[in-house]
């Protein structure tokens, strides 16, 4: 394989909705196309082909990954099937990068983990905010004051009471709140926390009738550090927040988009939250890709999205309202 950042193997690309446009586009600006996507309509396949330039479409997933140009696969499916078709390329010998979540159970996490680890293969999960530059300059700014953190209050408030995404486009099949923008959450606010996560206590909202799922969350943890976090989590919100409240010994932080402004002062304004948003799925497919080539964990390594993946079990296996 070239040496190249990135390298030269085939890359193939599954499903064709907002996120694998971005892909696309993360891809092109590295000087990478895929050479094959895959999704179940063979129209809109074709379609997201002709827009990238991609040589080959189709509706099957297994042909795409088994096409022998491949070395890697972008998962950019429902999740629901995420695991299933993790497994299936990585028993093919593909590198792999999945949207979040990995699965959607902490089991099903582990063993694509231990898969992955037996056949030397790079498995990343897409939890973007570890790439976002003002989530970077923010925990660079708290190691360099010498900042100990004590607690953190964490929002992810939409409203999803149809399959639409963030671009109002309609989508096939449902979202999970806990798995999904949980997931997003759950990560950043263990990243802030010292230490292991000992408790995890939450109380669940009822099941939507649209889904079957719930739509609410009201989460607590505690480390073994003696810090403490406060989640809420809604697909009900008429007016939406995504934010984050991080005091510590000496300091308080608030996160507001790609705003970051502690009570001393701005550590991050003025950046446009849709260029941060693009230039983190950039940084994070090339991550992918250079590791592949230097055979290292990404920064989104699925190994260390382990400990996410049993928080949101925790909270998974909590009674319902």
């Amino acid at each position: 394989m070239d040496q190249r950042a990135g390298g030269s193997g085939g890359i193939a690309l599954i499903g064709y909705g907002a996120i694998a446009e971005m892909h696309a586009s993360a891809l092109a600006a590295l000087g990478r196309t895929p050479v094959v996507i895959a999704g179940p309509d063979a129209g809109q396949a074709a379609a997201f082909a002709a827009r990238h330039a991609i040589p080959a479409s189709g509706t099957s997933v297994e042909g795409a990954i088994a096409d022998p140009r491949v070395e890697a696969v972008i998962l950019a499916s429902p999740s629901g099937v995420h695991a299933a078709q993790a497994e299936l390329a990585l028993r093919a010998g593909r590198h792999v990068l999945v949207e979040i979540p990995l699965a959607l159970s902490s089991a099903d996490g582990e063993a694509l983990v231990g898969l992955a680890r037996d056949r030397g293969l790079v498995l990343g999960v897409c939890h973007t905010l570890r790439y976002w530059e003002p989530f970077d300059r923010l925990h660079t700014w708290l190691q360099a004051e010498g900042h100990v953190v004590k607690h953190v209050v964490a929002r992810a408030l939409s409203l999803r009471l149809e399959n639409v995404g963030w671009t109002g486009r309609r989508r096939s099949w449902t979202d999970d709140l806990l798995w999904h923008h949980g997931g997003h959450v759950i990560d950043e606010v263990l990243r802030l926390l010292p230490g292991a996560i000992g408790s995890v206590q939450a109380t669940v909202g009822p099941a939507w009738e649209g889904s079957g799922l719930p739509m609410d969350y009201a989460i607590a943890l505690r480390s073994d550090a003696g810090a403490i976090a406060t989640i809420a989590l809604s697909y009900n919100a008429r007016q939406g927040a995504s934010d984050y409240i991080v005091i510590t010994d000496r300091d308080t932080v608030v996160v507001t988009g790609a705003d970051v402004r502690a009570a001393s002062g701005a550590i991050v304004t003025g950046l446009d939250v849709a260029a941060v948003q693009s230039a983190a799925v950039d940084a994070q497919d090339q991550d992918f890709l250079a590791a592949i080539v230097e055979r290292r964990p990404p920064i989104a390594d699925a190994a260390s999205i382990l400990p996410v993946l049993a928080v949101q079990q925790r909270v998974a296996d909590q009674p319902r309202a």
